[in-house]
């Protein structure tokens, strides 16, 4: 019996797609915001994770730097926007099962128009939930369907199935 005739077509997908470092991550994974995503070597993320990196701080602007005392107003340079944190940070060796979710926590934050540390009766001070980083540490298990919020989790941590 001839061998089967070569195929002309291109080699079709695997599931996974391996990075530079080593890292293996499912095709049917969803990373939300992968600029704010960090994976630190040789992790996997299986089908149906969900990693939220689109839920990131907003970036702090930096007034503009003093170029001399003549320039007017209209001549200062626009105002530079830093480039955020990255808003979910994986450790080396760390496994995400199917159907986890990586949710940057979040945090209320209070701002006041005054430099004073405590504004006075009058003026107002504005709250709102920002999101902070998450931090999953290195060799780092995460069971099936646990939803996980917290800001740190440390280095060596099995995460339950179905924790929250």
């Amino acid at each position: 019996m001839p061998p089967p005739p070569p195929s002309t077509s291109s080699k079709p997908k695997s599931e996974w797609v391996e990075t530079e470092t080593g890292n293996k991550v499912s095709r049917r994974a969803q990373l939300h915001g992968t600029q704010h995503i960090t994976l630190g070597g040789r992790c996997v993320i299986h089908p149906t994770a969900c990693l939220r990196g689109d839920l990131v701080r907003p970036a702090p602007v930096i007034p503009p730097l003093p170029t001399s005392t003549t320039t007017t107003t209209t001549d200062q340079p626009p105002a530079r926007k830093q480039h955020p944190l990255p808003s979910i940070t994986l450790g080396k060796y760390s496994i995400l099962s199917s159907s986890t979710l990586l949710k940057p926590p979040l945090r209320l934050s209070s701002s006041s128009s005054s430099s004073a540390a405590k504004p006075p009766p009058q003026q107002s001070t504005a709250t709102s939930l920002i999101h902070t980083p998450q931090h999953i540490g290195s060799h780092t298990y995460i069971a099936p369907s646990a939803v996980v919020e917290a800001a740190q989790i440390g280095d060596r941590v099995v995460v339950g199935e179905g924790a929250v």
